[in-house]
């Protein structure tokens, strides 16, 4: 039987439009190939949330009856829902009415009415901006940032439509949840749980697009967001259990009954893209593995490794290596598929390891630990300035 992985679809080379900067306004540039479908393909996962909450009582993201976070007490949600968040009314890009939250260094416009999730929304994200800045406290982003969160997918279309124009029609499919591009992100509820999983996803890749000059190769930028999708509520406040990721567990379990590991050699090369174009099955087993992957490294050595790399790509010191690999500046520009079949073994080659092989089989030695329990029998170190 042919290997799933052999499968995999590369995405079209084709010439890609100038991209225009997000703008006061709202406008959100052109669609980057790589991030767009890669943040994307990372969402379709979270769909198996609920059909995962029949299966354990113990599931990172779950929720209740009343389709809020599992884990948060009357009390908790009394408290949150008196605390004070700056929300003033606002109209978007396309003329939607809604509000904007001003939390730290965000200032999200959001259509969702309830102020108990608007505080949720608020309380994730800040969390998450905590997390991003113990990974790489140098990190000196140009603020504020920027996002959009719809309590409805045809309000979301509405603005995808009006701000991406041409390249909207990608989004209008089953499945898709939302997008980060040019340092903006974009997505809509379906659940409260899941829309702040998202949402902590999407922060990431809008963290590091704005943060380091070196953008990071697919395997690791998305592989590092999946880490932020399960949220657990502990006092009345968010926390990230990366372990606890119950549909990547799954997927994860799935590759290792049945072998379907996609080997580093190629894992490092691909895109989101070529993993989406290949269909759900292909996208279930990239992303398990993205997320295994980033554990597996997180329990070697802890975040240093991590650490490590942000602040080299930071500076742009990767820079010299990926343009005497034969890339163009223009390919550094736009992130192209050509820049991410050169920057992702690079990358994995300059900071991982040398020896891909002796990698891979550690890698699913680690794999098959992983998925051997629910939760996990693994310890994943804190996050340390």
């Amino acid at each position: 039987m042919k290997r799933l992985w052999l499968k995999l679809k590369l995405p079209p080379l084709r010439p890609e439009a100038p991209r225009r900067r997000h703008s006061a306004s709202g406008r959100v540039a052109q669609t980057d190939t790589r991030r767009n479908i890669g943040a994307l393909a990372a969402l379709l996962g979270c769909t198996l949330l609920v059909s995962c909450q029949t299966r354990s009582p113990w599931i990172a993201n779950g929720y209740d009856a009343s389709n809020l976070p599992a884990g948060l007490s009357s009390s908790a949600i009394d408290h949150i829902a008196a605390m004070s968040l700056q929300v003033r009314p606002a109209v978007d890009a396309a003329g939607q009415r809604g509000y904007l939250l001003a939390s730290g260094p965000y200032r999200i416009f959001t259509t969702v009415r309830s102020a108990l999730q608007q505080r949720l929304i608020a309380l994730v994200l800040r969390e998450g901006w905590e997390q991003f800045n113990r990974l790489l406290p140098s990190a000196r982003p140009r603020l504020p940032l920027h996002g959009y969160i719809f309590a409805r997918r045809h309000q979301w279309m509405v603005f995808t439509r009006y701000t991406l124009q041409a390249s909207a029609t990608y989004y209008d499919a089953p499945g898709i949840m939302g997008y980060d591009h040019d340092g903006v992100f974009a997505l809509f509820r379906t659940t409260v749980p899941m829309m702040l999983s998202v949402a902590a996803h999407e922060a990431w890749l809008q963290f590091s697009y704005v943060s380091l000059k070196d953008h990071l190769p697919a395997w690791m930028d998305e592989g590092l967001a999946t880490q932020f999708e399960a949220v657990c509520w502990q006092h009345g406040r968010p926390v990230f259990r990366m372990a606890l990721n119950y549909p990547r567990w799954l997927a994860v379990r799935a590759m290792c009954r049945n072998d379907r590991f996609i080997p580093l050699h190629i894992f490092t090369r691909i895109s989101a893209g070529a993993a989406v174009a290949s269909g759900p099955r292909m996208t279930e087993i990239y992303y398990g593995e993205l997320w295994s992957f980033m554990l597996f490294l997180t329990a070697h050595d802890g975040w240093a490794t991590i650490q490590r790399v942000l602040r080299s790509a930071r500076g742009g010191s990767v820079t010299p290596a990926l343009l005497s690999a034969g890339l163009t500046p223009e390919d550094l520009r736009r992130q192209s598929v050509r820049w991410n079949l050169i920057a992702g073994p690079l990358f994995f080659h300059r900071f991982i390891s040398p020896h891909t092989n002796q990698t891979f089989s550690e890698y699913k030695h680690f794999a098959r630990k992983l998925s051997a329990h629910w939760p996990p029998r693994i310890s994943v170190p804190v996050i340390a300035r």
